[in-house]
């Protein structure tokens, strides 16, 4: 067996489904001895119940969490170490056991240090190339995250290596929503400055009144960031508008009833709220950033700034429909499963 242990530093939605995913493949393909380095959250449960994991008890950033972590590491010694997401990745090269690992892979999932700044520009170019210089391979999302790093790597280390969703869902039907979703504006994704939230709060106080209620929900990463987006509706007149809600359940179905869904995000390698949102018919709203532009080609509405997204809402009439994009993810889920398979194999056959 080839033991692999996959790290995520917390258990938010987007980066841990890819984790989830990941080790029901594993699992399903044989061969793999899985374990997750993970902090505690109630997404924990989502893992199969045949792969073990270790939760951290303090977050991976602080000193107590990255020891328990190198330990958690040293102890399992796996053959293959998969970092997920940009803080396990910069923490656990820089500051990780080195010797105790055969191959290191990284996945991206984005930039979460992009949005315009020089700093994070800078801040983004020196973590991610002492990455490069420290991985075996770095597995990206979309073809414009595999080009962004082929700029800094021409490498065959850099491979596109889509996640994988589910190509069929079901839509139940949703029992007493709130507020009625054939009216909400829903803004999916989870609470941290990379999903660039403030746009649709300074979009909607743009709109005439009356204005659709709009239902932000996901994981709470940052929670000064809610409290900040709270402060901003208050300020800018339309906290009646606004509800700020947690993780929901059934999210695919809301999507599904919703009026329209808005991805708003600065950066993103190839969202998977994006690709569940296609495979639920939703009308979508995105922001003009390149994984967006893969996803959803012209079958959405697309924004860059509050009174572009402004005036798409008050376009009430019109349809932003990516029904027609289904087919698209579907084969494009069909030829990541293939290449994923590949390059496992590939893997296990080094180091059975």
């Amino acid at each position: 067996m080839t033991r692999i242990m996959l790290v995520h530093s917390r258990p938010t939605r987007g980066g841990f489904s890819a984790v989830v995913s990941q080790a029901a493949e594993l699992t399903a393909l044989g061969g793999f001895e899985v374990s997750v380095l993970v902090q505690d959250g109630d997404r924990v449960k989502e893992l199969p119940p045949t792969v073990d994991h270790v939760v951290l008890t303090r977050p991976l950033a602080s000193l107590r969490g990255l020891i328990q972590a190198r330990r958690a590491i040293a102890k399992s010694r796996p053959q293959i170490l998969h970092l997920h997401g940009r803080q396990a990745g910069f923490l656990l090269r820089l500051l990780g056991p080195r010797n105790q690992v055969g191959t290191v892979l990284y996945t991206p999932h984005g930039t979460p240090w992009s949005g315009g700044s020089t700093r994070g520009f800078l801040m983004t170019e020196i973590s991610e190339r002492i990455l490069l210089r420290r991985t075996d391979s770095v597995l990206c999302v979309s073809r414009a995250e595999q080009a962004d790093w082929t700029r800094r790597d021409g490498s065959p280390r850099i491979v596109f290596f889509p996640n994988l969703v589910l190509a069929s869902v079901s839509i139940p039907p949703v029992a007493d929503p709130v507020p009625a979703l054939n009216s909400t504006v829903l803004v999916p994704g989870g609470y941290n400055p990379q999903k660039r939230l403030e746009v649709v709060i300074e979009a909607l106080a743009l709109t005439s009144a009356p204005r659709r209620p709009v239902l932000f929900c996901g994981s709470v990463d940052d929670p000064a960031y809610r409290d900040r987006l709270i402060e901003l509706a208050r300020l800018r007149g339309v906290e009646s508008n606004v509800t700020f809600a947690q993780s929901i359940p059934g999210i695919t179905s809301m999507m599904h009833h919703a009026h329209l869904v808005v991805l708003p995000s600065y950066s993103e390698g190839m969202p998977i709220v994006g690709q569940e949102a296609i495979l639920a018919g939703a009308n979508v709203l995105w922001s003009s950033i390149p994984p967006h532009h893969e996803l959803f080609a012209d079958s959405g509405g697309s924004f860059w700034t509050a009174e572009e997204l402004a005036q798409l809402l008050e376009k009430q009439s019109q349809t932003f429909s990516v029904t027609e994009r289904q087919g698209w993810l579907e084969a494009f889920q069909l030829d990541a499963r293939g290449r994923r398979e590949a390059f496992w194999v590939g893997l296990r056959s080094r180091h059975g």
